[in-house]
């Protein structure tokens, strides 16, 4: 009898000891699953400041991380004055301006996609970037310039100044899509 009521016990302390354990147990698991997908999230945070709103990315940051890599692409590279003055409108505030730099970014992608037959049914932006990569219609560099500037473009910074716009959109001109 005192060795079946020490099983219990036992029994009890096991399942007690499991109860507790499961859930970071479950926690790790989920983040070495999916450690790919985490890992591109945080890279996509980039700079991170804290608020009384809460925490935001700074697009400072960003922009200045894109500049630094066009710069580098484009050193001792010129564009002719009809590359650099295609027609910009702006449309609204800086946010909605970068916006739009977005969309035109997306249309070029898609319009370098259709023209080096590349299906663009159910493929996002950054599927295409790699498509066109992978077939060498695009360097590596390229791809890793428009990668940063469509990373750029998605930051949801309310605090964008239309000087940081302006120099977003230099470096727009300066991809070589």
């Amino acid at each position: 009898m005192l060795k079946s009521n020490l099983l219990i016990v036992e029994f009890s302390q096991f399942i007690e000891f499991l109860d507790v354990i499961v859930w970071p147990l479950t926690l790790i698991a989920v983040v070495w699953l999916f450690r790919k997908n985490l890992s591109g999230i945080i890279s996509n945070i980039g700079s991170v400041k804290a608020g009384a709103s809460g925490f935001e990315m700074t697009f400072q940051e960003k922009l200045a991380n894109v500049s630094n890599l066009l710069e580098n692409d484009t050193h001792g590279k010129t564009k002719s004055a009809s590359d650099i003055n295609v027609g910009f409108e702006r449309p609204g505030n800086p946010y909605q301006q970068l916006l739009n730099l977005r969309d035109k970014l997306h249309s070029k992608i898609l319009r370098k996609a259709i023209d080096s037959d590349i299906p663009i049914n159910d493929n996002s932006t950054r599927d295409l970037i790699n498509h066109l990569k992978l077939h060498n219609y695009i360097s590596s560099t390229t791809a890793q310039n428009v990668i940063a500037f469509m990373e750029l473009t998605e930051v949801h910074d309310p605090n964008i100044t239309q000087t940081d716009v302006n120099k977003a959109t230099t470096l727009f001109k300066l991809l070589n899509i």
